[in-house]
């Protein structure tokens, strides 16, 4: 069959109707664009629609986050604060502890000293009591020979005593550290107080650690200096209440 074309007079018609008209514009379009092409605009509206909504989810889901983030700081900062009070409670049960230990240990060595330095090699073992060990540093201060400093260290040795070493049949005095667990520190007071209350009397003294245990460094310190170590099997370390 024959087509006529339409002369340019014609198109330009066509044209004026297709734009000036709605319904002519759109059945022209459904007559030249497939299904497809026309269901781009409907699906396109869709994509919009669900970018949006996934825009709003991930604001959402960011305030979410930022509202945990919130929540784990303050979480830590009271985790934070939690540890440090524990650990100030813990250090205070341990200071509590030691000073418990310290003061139970150190009775048991006034009391049983004598038996345990003697098992040690000393015999004549008597404990000399704080004032007395005081009107002998007194001398010993006032004839020049101690300053006071030194006397008050020794003042706090936790126990002397007196004793004659059965190899030598030498008198000697005995200074003792007790501990619930001895430590270098531990060692290093004994030894120097001994030294000084030595000095003091001009009598030969001996430093002595006693406890329920050692550490190794303080056992090695106490082996290298001839430190006497006392750690009685039926020390055990007392309960706090």
């Amino acid at each position: 069959m024959a087509v006529d074309i339409a002369t340019e007079e014609e198109v330009r018609r066509i044209i004026r109707l297709i734009e000036t008209n709605t319904e002519i514009r759109e059945a022209v379009r459904r007559a030249i664009l497939t299904d497809e092409l026309l269901e781009l605009p409907d699906k396109f509206a869709k994509f919009v629609e669900s970018m949006n909504e996934f825009r709003a989810s991930m604001e959402q889901f960011r305030a979410s986050m930022e509202q945990f983030r919130a929540s784990m700081e303050q979480f830590v900062e009271s985790m934070n604060e939690f540890r440090d009070v524990t650990e100030k409670r813990l250090d205070c049960l341990e200071s509590r502890v030691g000073r418990l230990e310290g003061g139970h240990f150190e009775n048991k060595w006034k009391e049983n000293g004598t038996a345990y330095l003697g098992s040690k090699g000393f015999r004549r073992v008597r404990l000399i009591d704080k004032h007395t060990l005081a009107n002998l540093l007194d001398d010993a201060v006032d004839s020049g020979v101690l300053d006071s400093d030194s006397e008050n260290d020794i003042l706090l040795v936790d126990a002397v005593h007196s004793a004659v070493d059965k190899s030598s049949s030498a008198a000697t005095y005995i200074a003792t550290e007790v501990s619930g667990r001895v430590h270098a520190e531990d060692v290093e007071r004994a030894i120097r107080r001994a030294a000084s209350l030595q000095a003091a009397t001009g009598i030969s003294s001996m430093a002595c650690v006693a406890g329920a245990s050692i550490d190794d460094i303080a056992r090695a310190m106490a082996e290298e200096a001839d430190v006497i170590v006392v750690l009685p099997s039926e020390w055990d370390r007392p309960q706090v209440a």
